[in-house]
C-alpha cells in the first residue's frame, strides 16, 4: 500500500533523558491510535510481554494495534518496511539515538516521500541539562538537540525542589533566548555541517556468563569516565532466576528486575563512549 503523508514525530534527547519511558507511556495510553515505533533495538523499549502479540522479521506486533520496527542502522529500510503495512498505522514515532544528529534525522524524514514530519520533540533531563550544556565534549551537541526541536518536554522534574525548579525555569528561559538568537542567525535548520558533531563510539556485548553482584557494583562505581551510557540486561550469579535491566549514565546507574523476561540466561549490553573502548564483563 502507498503511504500518503503518514505523520512522523521524532523523539530526541541526550542519553538518559527518558525517551524510552516517554514512548512506552505513549504506547500504554494509545487510546485507539495505532503507533509505529522506530527504534534501534526492540529490547531497548523493554515492552511488557503481555503487550506483544507476535514478531515477524523486523516488525514487532503489539496487542493494542501498535507496531515496533527495528531501524537496524538504516532508517530508509525501516520506512520502506512500514510502507507495506501503512493501512495499520496512524502515526510514526521515531526514537532518535541520544547521540544522533537531530538535524540529520530531521532531514531524512523531510526527504522521505510519503511521510510528513509533524513534530521534532526533544526531551530534557531537568536535573542534568545545565551541566551537560557546559560540558566541553557534548555541550554543543546537547544545545543543537534543543535548537532542532519544535517542542521540548522536561523530564525528572520530580527530583527538583520547588525553588530548584523555579531557578531552573529562569535559567532555561535565558538559554532559550540565546538559542533563538543562534537559530535566527542560521540560514536553514537543515543546512548545518555535521563536521562539528561529536564522534561517539558504540560497543555491544552478548554473553551467557553470570555476574557477581558485588563485582558488578564495584565495576559500575569505578566506570571509566569516557563511558557515557551503558544499557542492557545482566544475569546475576546470586539471583539466577531473574534477569535485570541495567542502565548507566555518567556515574549514575540503576538495576531493576525485568518482569517480562522469558528467554535463556544471558547478559546483553550496549555501551556508548567518547573514545574507542572494549566492553568486557567484570
Amino acid at each position: 500500500m502507498t503511504v500518503d503523508n503518514l505523520p512522523v514525530s521524532i523523539i530526541c534527547g541526550y542519553l538518559g533523558s527518558g525517551k524510552t519511558t516517554y514512548i512506552n507511556q505513549k504506547l500504554k495510553e494509545s487510546q485507539g491510535i495505532r503507533y509505529a515505533v522506530l527504534v534501534n533495538d526492540f529490547g531497548e523499549l523493554n515492552i511488557d510481554a503481555a503487550l506483544i502479540e507476535s514478531e515477524a522479521a523486523d516488525i514487532l506486533n503489539l496487542v493494542n494495534g501498535c507496531v515496533c520496527c527495528s531501524i537496524s542502522n538504516d532508517i530508509y529500510k525501516a520506512l520502506e518496511a512500514l510502507r507495506l503495512i501503512a493501512n495499520r498505522i496512524d502515526c510514526v514515532l521515531l526514537e532518535a539515538s541520544g547521540v544522533a544528529d537531530g538535524t540529520k534525522v530531521k532531514g531524512l524524514i523531510l526527504n522521505s516521500p510519503g511521510y510528513s514530519l509533524t513534530q521534532c520533540l526533544t526531551l530534557i533531563d531537568a536535573t542534568r541539562i545545565q551541566s551537560l550544556t557546559k560540558d566541553k565534549f557534548v555541550g554543543k551537541h546537547v544545545l543543537e538537540q534543543i535548537l532542532v526541536a519544535d517542542a521540548v518536554n522536561f523530564t525528572k522534574k520530580d527530583l527538583l525542589t520547588q525553588s530548584e525548579w523555579e531557578e531552573f525555569q529562569s535559567w532555561f528561559e535565558l538559554l532559550g533566548s540565546k538559542c533563538l538568537a543562534k537559530s535566527n542567525s542560521t540560514s536553514s535548520p537543515t543546512s548545518h555541517s555535521t563536521k562539528d558533531h561529536p564522534k561517539y563510539f558504540s560497543e555491544s556485548l552478548l554473553s551467557s556468563k553470570s555476574i557477581n553482584r558485588k563485582s558488578l557494583v564495584k565495576w559500575l562505581d569505578n566506570m571509566d569516565s569516557r563511558v557515557l551510557r551503558l544499557k542492557g540486561f545482566v544475569y546475576l550469579a546470586d539471583d539466577l532466576e531473574k534477569q535485570y535491566l541495567l542502565q548507566y549514565t555518567e556515574s549514575s546507574w540503576t538495576l531493576d528486575v525485568r518482569n517480562d523476561w522469558l528467554g535463556p540466561p544471558k547478559c546483553e549490553l550496549t555501551m556508548i563512549s567518547s573514545e574507542p573502548l572494549s566492553l568486557t564483563l567484570p
